[in-house]
């Protein structure tokens, strides 16, 4: 008897995590990324460098670090 109880707990539990996974991923989406994402095309930002010419690199250029004993002995 318990194991039956058991299989439905586990179904309802399974079920329930779908629907609020769906309804918080939905939520953040809606009230944090959208909106950032609107005021940054509002603004004109482009933060991932999509804009620009083909022939330019997508490198960045890195400042060379100096090669010193504490730059590899506390690498981060």
């Amino acid at each position: 008897m318990l194991k039956n109880i058991w299989r439905l707990w586990k179904k309802f539990a399974h079920a329930w995590g779908v629907v609020n996974t769906f309804v918080l991923l939905s939520v953040t989406y809606i009230v944090l990324i959208g909106p950032v994402g609107l005021v940054l095309k509002l603004f004109g930002r482009d933060i991932l460098n999509k804009k620009g010419s083909l022939e330019k690199s997508p490198w960045v250029i890195r400042k060379p670090e100096d090669d010193s004993y504490n730059t590899y002995k506390h690498p981060f």
